[in-house]
């Protein structure tokens, strides 16, 4: 039997230069601290802590028996909602709200798009990068940890483009215009934009996406606009680029965060329709990459985005984690902290450089050393900057704050509770966490 070595199996220019996600491995890890017994908070993993919605749970066990292939690009029924073919009005107080004014330029004309549904917003943003020839990804400083890997595997160049916290961690498109140096003749720029964003809960307002579509437009620049999050906005608006550069966004979403659904696997790409190539070469991408997705949750979706129940029952979502953004930029900015109010979504990426000299002090060099450090003597669990495009030296930690009991909170404000008194009913063991993070520095300064 041949004893096969790393170097007979692995592509070395692909797969080596990827490493096992870090949020997941968090979670793994923490799983496995706490079934020792050992008291941590964990901030370290972005999963919705609410479940889905009654309704939406319904129609995926009235389903479950279904076993057919659906269409590649997703049953009709919901791709037809996602691409706003219904009536005007007809569901309205629903999800199909929002989508409704995707691509819909300030002049009131839609730009025609097509939707494909695929197992995840992750599966879908990698066919995408698949499918797209010498691709340069252009992606912010504070970015989803996913993006660069699936650009990775793909052979694609990436540039980063500062951002940094006096910036709101956002991009402004002058540093676009510089990034841009980057690109070469025979390269398709994407540049990737999350908003509401994960890791920093910011939302780009109309004026900064108008600024960079002028960019994008005068350089030929497509943008992916990750709105997984446009759910969860605290105040119920968020701005689509879709609205200033139609032709050339493409609207990536799905049911994981808003609809509390990660596991059900379904997330959804908007391709416009002046883009016929990269539709055709995207469809034999999902084709061969995932066939279709499950039956049971295409028609749970169905039921999500056309339920006036599910949406308030969002809504109730986005204003307890608003409270709770609240407490946790509040506590940590009083421990001299630096971070941005979020505006939607359940994270906010902490800035620990006013402390630099007092970490470098005790040894700590890096973001990751200050996690480790932090999960040994404060028992909170944070997912260091360096994944997210941050610089290993500059000291920051994405925060989730998730570990709370969602169901038992919706229950809570179902009956009337407050947010406040939800939070200081089902909140804290999380809010120790917090204070411990907090008072960890206080002490140190």
């Amino acid at each position: 039997m041949t004893n096969f070595g790393l170097s007979d199996l692995v592509n070395d220019d692909k797969f080596t230069k990827v490493n096992p996600s870090d949020t997941l491995a968090i979670n793994e890890r923490i799983k496995a601290m706490r079934a020792e017994g050992m008291d941590v908070t964990h901030f370290g993993f972005g999963q919705s802590p609410f479940p889905p919605h009654a309704e939406v749970i319904l129609s995926f066990q009235n389903n479950a028996l279904r076993s057919t292939y659906d269409p590649v690009k997703g049953r009709p029924e919901l791709c037809a909602l996602f691409e706003s073919r219904f009536e005007l009005g007809a569901y309205s107080g629903t999800l199909l709200d929002r989508i409704s004014t995707l691509y819909v330029g300030k002049d009131g004309t839609r730009n025609p798009y097509q939707a494909y549904v695929a197992p995840g917003s992750k599966t879908s943003q990698y066919a995408l990068f698949s499918a797209i020839a010498n691709l340069r990804l252009l992606l912010p400083e504070a970015s989803w940890v996913s993006y660069q890997p699936a650009a990775k595997l793909n052979g694609a160049s990436i540039t980063s483009l500062p951002t940094g916290y006096a910036n709101g961690w956002k991009l402004k498109a002058a540093d676009l215009v510089e990034g841009l140096k980057d690109v070469t003749e025979d390269e398709t720029a994407l540049l990737v934009l999350n908003s509401p964003s994960n890791p920093t809960g910011a939302i780009y307002t109309d004026q900064e996406l108008s600024d960079i579509a002028d960019v994008c437009r005068k350089n030929d620049v497509l943008v992916l606009s990750d709105e997984i999050y446009a759910g969860l906005s605290f105040s119920g608006e968020c701005p689509s680029i879709s609205s200033h550069y139609p032709e050339g966004t493409l609207v990536s979403s799905g049911i994981a965060k808003e609809v509390g659904a990660g596991g059900y696997r379904l997330g959804y790409l908007l391709i416009p329709d002046n883009l016929k190539a990269l539709q055709t070469s995207y469809l034999g991408i999902a084709s061969e990459m995932y066939s279709s997705v499950v039956c049971a949750s295409q028609e749970a979706s169905i039921a999500a985005y056309t339920s006036k129940a599910v949406q308030i029952d969002i809504r109730q979502r986005a204003a307890f984690l608003d409270h709770v953004s609240q407490v946790v930029f509040d506590t940590l900015q009083e421990a001299g902290l630096l971070l941005v109010k979020a505006e939607g979504g359940f994270y906010n990426l902490v800035d620990f450089s006013p402390y630099a000299k007092a970490l470098e002090a005790k040894g700590i060099t890096t973001s990751k050393d200050l996690c480790a450090l932090l999960l040994k003597d404060a028992r909170v669990a944070l997912l260091h900057g360096e994944p997210f495009g941050v610089s290993a030296a500059h000291f920051s930690a994405r925060l989730a704050y998730v570990d709370f009991d969602g169901k038992a909170v919706l229950e809570s404000m179902v009956d009337g509770m407050s947010v406040e008194d939800a939070y200081a009913k089902h909140c804290g063991s999380m809010n120790d966490g917090l204070q411990r993070l907090a008072d960890y520095f206080k002490d140190l300064s």
